[in-house]
């Protein structure tokens, strides 16, 4: 099996924080034991915790306690019974266990939390912020490897008077299954980003402008054939600008607004089409 270089890091990082404890349980055992150094033994397995995993985590705490263990006796540290031994023992374990546990979890919950930030909490798709992050990235890529990209800005056409008239909830609904057509139908590696109100924004990963073009033509159809089933009274303006030569910017928001003015451009020409530059 080949073992990835992001891997092999891993290991090499993982075998680190277990020769740090030994490290530690040595200077435990030099100092003797009656200077306590139980902190310092937490440290490899928060970084075990934090940037390796919960399993890691877990034999970093359970190699610390018996490292304490074997420092403390080889000190010379004599117990009155073999119970004050497991005792002590036990509640290192479970102090370190506990310790990995909730920095572990705190991690989770943290990057759970960062998700969401980035999430619109009505269609699912990402949100502005994270539409912005995601430019910067193909900026960064394009470059860097001449990756082409394209960036579309999609408004439905006539969405207020479908709130006016059919009422918010039911057009709240309506964008959560535009959205839903639109997730169908893309690439797991492109973007989809609600902007804001009926506004949506899209990336298409490493794409030259021919497939950008004919990948949205195809989701044009999608949307206006789903608006015509419903008998809802929308339709869809397009613009997107493709990226093969060079950069109009390396600023994210110049490129929105690329975009947006060329989807601006066809809401004042009639409406329900799609307008393109290659640069």
């Amino acid at each position: 099996m080949e073992v990835t270089k992001e891997k092999y890091t891993s290991i090499l990082k993982f075998l680190f924080a277990l020769l740090s404890i030994f490290v530690i349980g040595y200077l435990d055992y030099l100092t003797g034991y009656d200077v306590c150094f139980t902190l310092f033994y937490i440290f490899p397995l928060f970084f075990c915790s934090w940037h390796l995993g919960k399993t890691q985590g877990y034999i970093a705490s359970i190699l610390a306690g018996f490292v304490w263990l074997a420092s403390d006796h080889f000190s010379g540290h004599i117990y009155k019974n073999n119970f004050i031994v497991i005792w002590n023992l036990s509640m290192r374990l479970i102090i370190f266990l506990l310790a990995a546990y909730f920095l572990y979890t705190t991690k989770i919950l943290l990057k759970k939390e960062k998700e969401l930030s980035r999430i619109d909490p009505l269609t699912g798709l990402k949100n502005s912020r994270s539409f912005v992050e995601h430019i910067k990235n193909e900026i960064e890529k394009f470059k860097r490897f001449k990756h082409p990209f394209a960036v579309v800005y999609l408004d439905v056409d006539n969405f207020k008077q479908v709130n006016d008239t059919s009422g918010h909830p039911f057009g709240d609904e309506t964008l959560k299954n535009l959205a839903s057509k639109i997730s169908d139908n893309f690439r797991s590696t492109d973007i989809a980003a609600r902007m804001g109100g009926d506004e949506f924004g899209f990336i298409f990963v490493e794409t030259s402008s021919k497939q950008a073009e004919e990948a949205l033509k195809r989701l044009k159809e999608i949307l206006t054939a789903y608006a015509k089933e419903k008998a809802i009274p929308i339709t869809f303006s397009f613009g997107m600008v493709v990226f093969e030569n060079f950069l109009v910017s390396d600023k994210p928001v110049d490129i929105i607004k690329t975009a947006d003015d060329l989807m601006y451009s066809v809401k004042k020409n009639g409406k329900n089409q799609i307008k393109a530059v290659v640069y």
